[in-house]
């Protein structure tokens, strides 16, 4: 049944992302957008696809230092293996990357999933601060011409929260707990709690990682080259086209900014969002509607054809045969 649900909602984000893919690129101004992707210079590319590179590495050797201190000394290369399969199965399937990269460094270096997926989550905390950082900047930077815009697309998510403590989600919440008690004493009767447990702790040590870091702000400035890359992939893409090239650092921050929101949305590689957010930033600055929806097909392809490329060889080169140790020990 969750099989069932999970295809059902990859069927639904799928479909909405294509929706708004067609929105933005209707099929009667493909023509017209294709020969304005034949007038772009794509010299500007190669540094673009540099600056990918060198963050997807420098994201593998941050990780590592995460993984360090657990016990689990891995390369930095497998880890950069594992981040690129990570991205070639998310541009396909919304979530799974996380799951993928912890997997295939198991395989690669066998590191636990339990232990390498609690760095992930940690990861994760730190790019969330670091889009919230991204985000505060550009508010204040450019506050005139997107703040309200920005506070809007987080504004229904902090009304949302004013509802979570509803008399309904109380009952629900104690529902929860009972079944959760229950389980345990069912998982205590067939002999899988310690083995959870252990799963957790793993889990747990994982997450907690970062407090045992020998070079913290070795950590802190990866985390900065990371997203400083990613901003010059975007900030580059606008020199493709004379439209669009004459624009400010200004102009390539607010970009970046709502292109990111656009890209995390729960569709496969962002794709209609992050084209969406990427050409209604331009039109802030009043870029032709068709060099701006072209400038972000450049973006977004350039991007997206290099996770999938990348990640695909990776995936080819990587070992099957090695099971997940702290999955299958009695």
């Amino acid at each position: 049944m969750k099989k069932v649900v999970n295809i059902l909602k990859y069927i639904l984000f799928l479909s909405l992302g294509f929706g708004v893919f067609f929105y933005v690129y209707p099929l009667d101004a493909i023509q017209e957008i294709w020969e304005k992707l034949k007038e772009a210079n794509y010299i500007y590319i190669i540094p673009v696809v540099f600056m990918s590179l060198s963050a997807h590495y420098s994201r593998a050797l941050r990780w590592k230092m995460l993984l360090d201190p657990l016990g689990y000394p891995t390369k930095a290369f497998s880890g950069f293996r594992s981040i690129m399969i990570g991205y070639y199965f998310n541009t396909i399937v919304p979530r799974m990357g996380e799951v993928s990269r912890c997997v295939a460094l198991n395989r690669i270096d066998k590191v636990p999933v339990s232990a390498s997926l609690g760095t992930v989550i940690t990861e994760r905390i730190f790019d969330l601060m670091s889009l919230a950082a991204v985000v505060g900047l550009t508010i204040l930077l450019e506050f005139d011409l997107v703040g309200d815009l920005i506070i809007d697309l987080f504004s229904d998510k902090v009304k949302g929260a004013g509802g979570l403590l509803s008399w309904k989600v109380l009952l629900a919440l104690i529902a929860l707990l009972v079944l959760a008690y229950i389980g345990i004493l069912i998982l205590k009767k067939i002999g899988l709690y310690a083995k959870i447990i252990k799963l957790l702790a793993e889990f747990k040590n994982g997450v907690i990682s970062v407090r045992k870091l020998k070079n913290p702000m070795a950590f802190i400035g990866h985390t900065v080259f990371i997203w400083a890359s990613y901003f010059a992939m975007c900030y580059l893409s606008f020199f493709t086209l004379p439209e669009t090239s004459g624009l400010g650092l200004g102009a390539g921050l607010v970009v970046f900014t709502l292109s990111t929101i656009g890209f995390i949305a729960p569709v496969p590689g962002g794709v209609g969002t992050y084209q969406y957010m990427f050409t209604m930033a331009l039109s802030l600055y009043f870029i032709d509607d068709l060099a701006g929806k072209a400038v972000a097909m450049i973006a977004f392809l350039v991007n997206t054809v290099l996770n999938l490329v990348v990640g695909a060889i990776a995936l080819f080169f990587s070992p099957k045969d090695n099971a997940d140790a702290s999955l299958s020990e009695e």
